[in-house]
């Protein structure tokens, strides 16, 4: 850290990306964190909302290198947002990469990433929030999902734009 910054990993930042662009894709307004007492690793808000205040709809923590305290602070940021899910995102391919790099044994690292799932588990299972453990591919997957969902809608809309300029050719008082 320099200067009150934050260093952010790689891997973090593209999980992150990832979350903000399906939630842009799919329409809600986005942002990086969700405020500065509450600084989660993004969050969906849902637009123009008859409330007249931002509604959370989802926020993410991505947990990498963090120990026991910090996946705990992880779960109160949530909770304390209160979005409609919580995302707990256990980086599991960058703790992956990381300790194959140090030398751990496949075993080894595997056993520790099911200790991490199933610690944050226990952590949601807990919470009166609703928060979701996920993995690097249920963070793929829905990014995928929310891309296609938003390209399909814009063919869709380009299809009805043209379909309507069809018939101002057929019927030239609708021009």
């Amino acid at each position: 850290m320099k200067n009150g910054e934050v260093t952010v990993r790689p891997g973090h930042r593209q999980a992150q990306d990832m979350f903000l662009e399906a939630g842009k894709a799919l329409g809600h307004s986005i942002r990086r964190q969700y405020s500065t007492e509450f600084p989660t690793d993004g969050v969906w808000l849902l637009k123009d909302s008859l409330l007249g205040c931002d509604i959370p709809v989802a926020a993410i923590e991505v947990i990498v290198t963090e120990g026991k305290k910090t996946r705990q602070g992880s779960i109160f940021v949530l909770e304390s947002i209160s979005p409609a899910v919580g995302i707990v995102l256990l980086q599991d391919e960058e703790i992956r990469r990381g300790m194959w790099r140090d030398g751990a044994t496949d075993s080894a690292i595997e056993r520790e990433i099911e200790h991490r799932e199933a610690h944050l588990h226990r952590l949601a299972e807990g919470s009166k929030q609703r928060i979701e453990v996920w993995k690097k591919a249920n963070l793929d997957y829905v990014h995928d999902r929310a891309l296609r969902t938003a390209a399909a809608a814009r063919h869709r809309a380009a299809s009805a734009t043209t379909k309507k300029d069809n018939n101002k050719k057929d019927f030239p008082c609708l021009s």
